[in-house]
């Protein structure tokens, strides 16, 4: 009977002990849905996040990576326990690539219980970091997956399977705040874009001469899209050129050697394909395109490095090429495209209304 008594006494402390760390993972998962739905701001979402679920999981080590979607890359967003000198060595996982690339892609946890000599190790950042234990799982909402939690120890340990749960839930309240935080910000960066139409509807309508209209054009242009120039060109039917017929940021004076060919060039690349014409770094093509290369050489000299161009249509012809220019390579969002679409759009009325004024 004694060791009857002490065999359930053994249990019921088992059973007590199981039930009250199982409370203290609860509190945990809900403190950190509580702490990721206070704010919107991504970075502090993802840091707070971060610091909780090591210690909740009680890691010396870990981070999280967030998928871009178009690059199918995996990026560091934050980290705590890893020597900031070698994060870029774990940096920039293709989707598919070691431990968090393989997660990204099937959206499944992983546990690797000797990360030195697991054959899937494709960053030898992990193992100079001296990490012997990782589980990872993925940041999900609404069965899409927006990257991945990881947590590492430097001594062995054994994840269980309760702790591969728990850290399913912690990735998934995290993920929900992630496209949280992305639809919050792609929501009032819309706000920003309409407010930035009407104020072009302001400047272009208020005017009725056509090189005011243009003018203002440009002037609005480079404000509206963060360019450093903006440009306006013009059929010019005496000299049978393109020429430029409204600036914003760059003095012409260097490219009036040559107003002819860079017209020629932008017109031909606008209208052979019928829309937006984007140049993400005009130094790679300068290498490439020879018969271009002194247009090319002018432009690159002014610092130019990146621009977007399209036709603005008056009765379905073409009256003139609407250009932005950067001084940075750039990759062109569709975002950005949409944006500049609408303010060409907004010209060609204004522009009609002053052809039918003069």
């Amino acid at each position: 009977i004694n060791l009857m008594a002490g065999q359930l006494q053994a249990s019921y402390d088992q059973v007590e002990r199981t039930v009250e760390k199982r409370t203290r993972e609860l509190a945990a998962v809900n403190a950190i849905a509580v702490a990721v739905s206070q704010s919107l701001n991504l970075e502090e979402i993802l840091d707070d996040a971060l610091e909780k679920t090591l210690q909740v999981m009680e890691s010396d080590a870990g981070g999280i990576y967030l998928l871009d979607e178009r690059a199918s890359v995996l990026t560091i967003a934050t980290q705590r326990g890893l020597d900031p000198h070698r994060v870029a060595g774990i940096d920039g996982l293709r989707l598919g690539e070691g431990f968090s690339g393989q997660v990204a892609q099937s959206g499944k946890p992983l546990v690797v219980g000797d990360i030195a000599s697991d054959p899937r190790l494709t960053r030898l950042t992990a193992r100079d970091e001296g990490l012997d234990t990782l589980a990872i799982v993925p940041l999900c909402s609404r069965e899409k997956v927006l990257g991945t939690l990881f947590v590492a120890s430097h001594n062995h340990r054994d994840f269980s399977d309760q702790d591969l749960q728990l850290l399913t839930a912690i990735g998934h309240q995290v993920g929900i705040a992630v496209e949280n935080a992305r639809l919050f910000g792609q929501a009032e960066q819309r706000l920003q874009q309409l407010e930035a139409l009407y104020h072009a509807d302001e400047e272009m309508y208020r005017h009725l001469q056509m090189g005011e209209v243009l003018q203002a054009l440009v002037d609005v242009a480079v404000d509206v899209l963060n360019a450093q120039r903006s440009s306006v060109l013009t059929w010019h039917e005496g000299q049978q050129a393109w020429k430029f017929r409204a600036t914003r940021g760059f003095g012409l004076e260097p490219l009036d050697a040559l107003p002819s060919a860079l017209g020629r060039k932008i017109a031909a690349e606008v209208i052979a394909g019928n829309g937006i014409a984007t140049t993400s770094d005009l130094r790679v093509d300068l290498h490439q395109e020879e018969h271009d290369s002194d247009v090319l050489q002018i432009l690159v000299e002014e610092g130019i490095r990146s621009c977007m161009h399209l036709p603005i249509e008056i009765g379905g012809e073409v009256f003139g090429i609407f250009g932005v220019w950067f001084d940075r390579p750039r990759s062109f969002r569709r975002g950005e495209q949409r944006l500049f679409l609408a303010l060409a759009q907004r010209a060609e009325v204004a522009i009609e209304n002053a052809r039918l004024f003069k």
